[in-house]
């Protein structure tokens, strides 16, 4: 019976055209009858008793009548400005004159014709407009249009209003979904109000909260990329995402520019974790091992099962996050065995990307702009979640969210830690960071923690040969698992 019934919302007609100012009409009626009962009961019995009252005495009667109707049509109109700003009842009842409107300007509708009175002789009356079967619902922000697929003269340009529609709403393109029928726009309004605070933001062993109702579940989408320009938030969008992973993660931090990040050595809850120059590459060396190791605890566990990844064997996750990988880059090039010392690091790095999700291993990365000259095209496909903060060129955006995203209009915001954010092959939706509140002190909430959650492998000693094999059937995993 549900699918002989399928709810797609409110139907668009032309009366929406006249629905804001008909709302606003039946909100002032409970004035109109305050001001009528005030007419009857106290103007029509003065009249009735003072016919020859002089002009002074009737105004003073007359103000409180006009006091009901001008405060009222003010109140009327200033809470219907109000639910339109809070995204409210007015801000629903608008979208849908919106809509009404933009079939109007388009010409979206079909007239009728009307046949003119043959017995009078009188000419046809005024063509009859015809609405188009377009549904509207909003749910929690989330607004659907439904628009006809029934082979009409406009069904082409229906497929192409994603960013019309964004433009319109001032809201986020979800994404399309096609029923029999219907091609539903999917779109996301209001978005700054699922901002958290940064101490609001949680993680598990397998997500980390970026905003209410939108995580990154690593544990699925391995790797973070993050893009953005210099003052867009991004350095604190990452210290929020390693407080928020400090009570259920181990996380290794490498800042080639020696910069806000290096900081962090001096707190001991990151001692002997914060590294600069080579000593990211040594990083990157112990990241390999440490994910080796882990898969050689996995494959000896008594609860050993193919296919399971760390959280089954009740492994905790470890994150190596590095600010500026092209400065990295650029760095290793102009130090002796410049070549040599590159390719080690694209090498630690790929094995890590590819093979290191099993074991429980993520790469948190961020670049103003990750550029093929400083990390490979193919690896950068393998960074399953992207983000970006701030304002960006169109090639930037294009490079962290790939050609999906290609008509996608981004917006910029004048607020630090707006942005974007998607998993890698599907559409980019609207970010906010965690709001960080200008009395904030990372220090201070870092040093509530003693100490990193970490798993002791320095007991676990493997040898060369068993350390190829074990990398072997890494692989020989991960790719039974693409399949």
């Amino acid at each position: 019976m549900s699918k002989l019934f399928v709810y797609r919302g409110i139907r668009i007609r032309k009366f929406h055209l006249h629905i804001y100012g008909f709302y606003q009409f039946i909100w002032f009626i409970p004035f109109l009858v305050g001001a009528g009962c005030y007419g009857y009961f106290v103007l029509y019995p003065y009249f009735q008793l003072n016919s020859q009252s002089d002009w002074l005495a009737t105004l003073f009667q007359v103000l409180p009548l006009l006091g009901i109707l001008v405060g009222g049509f003010f109140v009327v109109y200033f809470l219907s400005r109000l639910s339109y700003s809070r995204n409210g009842f007015f801000s629903r009842v608008r979208e849908r004159r919106n809509l009404a409107n933009m079939i109007v300007e388009n010409c979206f509708f079909t007239l009728k014709k009307r046949k003119g009175n043959s017995t009078s002789g009188r000419p046809a009356a005024k063509d009859k407009m015809k609405f188009p079967r377009i549904y509207y619902r909003n749910k929690k922000n989330l607004i659907s249009i439904f628009l006809p697929m029934d082979g009409n003269k406009n069904q082409e340009k229906y497929m192409k209003m994603g960013t019309f529609l964004e433009d319109m709403f001032l809201a986020d393109n979800m994404g399309i979904l096609n029923h029999k029928g219907f091609v539903e726009y999917r779109l996301l309004s209001n978005v700054e109000a699922s901002r958290l605070k940064v101490t609001d933001m949680k993680a598990t062993k397998e997500s980390v909260l970026l905003m209410r109702g939108v995580s990154w579940k690593f544990n699925s989408d391995p790797h973070l990329l993050i893009g953005g320009g210099t003052g867009g938030g991004k350095t604190f969008t990452m210290m929020s995402i390693i407080l928020a992973l400090l009570p259920v993660a181990e996380v290794e931090i490498c800042d080639p520019k020696d910069a806000d990040l290096s900081t962090l050595s001096r707190l001991p809850v990151f001692e002997g974790k914060v590294f600069t120059g080579l000593g990211i590459l040594g990083c990157l060396r112990r990241g390999v091992d440490d994910m080796v190791k882990r898969y050689k605890i996995m494959k000896e566990s008594p609860k050993f099962k193919m296919g399971k990844n760390y959280s089954y064997y009740d492994i905790p996750p470890k994150f190596i996050v590095i600010d500026e990988w092209a400065a990295f880059m650029t760095e290793l090039e102009t130090m002796e065995n410049g070549y040599k010392l590159l390719q080690e690091a694209n090498g630690y790095m790929t094995q890590l990307i590819l093979k290191a999700r099993q074991a429980g291993i993520f790469i948190i990365l961020a670049m103003q702009r990750p550029d093929g000259q400083y990390i490979q095209t193919a690896l950068r496909d393998n960074f399953m979640f992207r983000m970006s903060v701030g304002k960006l060129s169109d090639v930037g955006y294009d490079m962290i969210f790939g050609d999906v995203n290609k008509d996608k209009h981004f917006k910029t915001k004048d607020v630090k830690g707006h942005g974007y954010l998607g998993k890698g092959g599907t559409l980019a939706q609207e970010f906010y960071s965690a709001f960080v509140p200008k009395d904030f002190d990372f220090a201070e909430a870092y040093s509530s923690y003693e100490s990193q959650v970490s798993l002791d492998l320095a007991e676990i000693e493997l040898s060369v040969s068993e350390k190829k094999d074990l990398l072997k059937e890494m692989e020989k995993n991960r790719l039974a698992t693409n399949e």
